[in-house]
């Protein structure tokens, strides 16, 4: 496939459970928390707006088991979906509190999910999206609103 400047492709991956999603959680003690959420697939649809992001679809295209793309570094993306959460990680990286507290914190968010943080006073700071391995790209009719 060609891609083209302004045309709007659909990219997912080729391997299940190679979609990851990375959410960054702060509240205002200062701690923060890091979730990441391994997907059985998803899809994003990507609109290179010059030679550059052509390239860098191109490239991606054609990776390997080994490699990661994120879509989200290119200017026009949009985030469709993403189904069957396979598993669920927690990552304390800042928390001024007992071992005890951590685990206790930590036994809540994985019982409530990312619900735990909307019910307990955390914000998203940041969120990404990684695709591991191969991806598959096709040209889409859909629009990036």
């Amino acid at each position: 496939m060609n891609i083209e400047i302004g045309k709007t492709y659909e990219v997912s991956c080729a391997n299940k459970k190679s979609v990851y999603e990375l959410e960054y959680w702060t509240d205002e003690s200062g701690t923060r928390i890091k979730t990441e959420t391994m997907w059985r697939n998803g899809e994003w649809l990507i609109k290179p707006k010059d030679e550059e992001e052509v390239e860098w679809l191109t490239d991606a295209m054609n990776q390997e088991d080994t490699d990661w793309f994120e879509p989200q570094v290119f200017e026009e993306n949009e985030f469709q979906e993403c189904w069957d959460g396979c598993s669920f990680d927690v990552e304390l990286l800042e928390f001024e509190g007992t071992d005890e507290e951590k685990e206790s914190l930590v036994e809540s968010i994985e019982e409530e999910g990312t619900g735990y943080f909307f019910d307990n006073g955390f914000d998203s700071a940041d969120c990404e999206y990684l695709f591991y391995g191969p991806i598959v790209v096709e040209e889409s009719t859909r629009e990036i609103s």
